[in-house]
């Protein structure tokens, strides 16, 4: 079991987040700081185990108290390839993957064609969550497709920001098939 300290619930107070596997199935595990405790299996990409770790997906610069941060899991997926999603609290404090039209959510992070990553972007005192892709073109620019990734406690709320189109250059692949400005490293080297 690997375990991670952060607040979850709100309370200023530092919860425990585990991940383990059991019976070949990765599972995650919150503990609350007043005590509460939930479990949920997370099947994610080919894995049987996933990393976690927390973002800071409802950031607002000067707030009196900051708000709960979101837990994010990586599994493993084919060569170049790795699929997340979030985790937050339920309104009944459970931990909980976020569903998309009633369907778990989760986002291939991927450098084979067409490419499909999550960049961070900071305006204005807080931080945008944006799943991009890339799709290359005849005449070889690049068709770039961004959506704002939000959540209502464990629904996931994914708003078109619209498309554009970039020359080709070698920094593509790193550029919109990874993870890009989130607080941590790039999953691919």
């Amino acid at each position: 079991m690997v375990s991670i300290h952060g607040d979850i619930d709100g309370d200023q107070h530092d919860d425990t987040v585990s991940r383990y596997t059991l019976a070949g199935l990765p599972h995650v595990h919150a503990k609350l700081f007043i005590g509460q405790q939930s479990d949920t299996v997370l099947p994610l990409g080919f894995a049987d185990t996933v990393s976690v770790n927390f973002e800071d997906i409802d950031h607002s610069a000067g707030a009196p108290n900051k708000p709960p941060v979101a837990v994010m899991a990586v599994g493993a997926g084919n060569a170049g390839s790795a699929f997340i999603t979030f985790l937050t609290l339920t309104p009944k404090y459970c931990i909980r993957q976020w569903h998309l039209n009633n369907q778990p959510f989760s986002y291939r992070i991927s450098q084979q064609g067409p490419m499909s990553g999550l960049t961070c972007d900071g305006t204005a005192g807080s931080i945008h969550y944006l799943l991009v892709t890339a799709e290359q073109q005849p005449g070889g620019q690049w068709k770039i497709t961004t959506d704002a990734l939000t959540h209502n406690f464990t629904t996931a709320v994914v708003t078109s920001l619209g498309t554009q189109t970039v020359p080709d250059d070698p920094g593509i692949a790193h550029r919109y098939g990874d993870i890009i400005d989130c607080g941590h490293p790039p999953l691919f080297p």
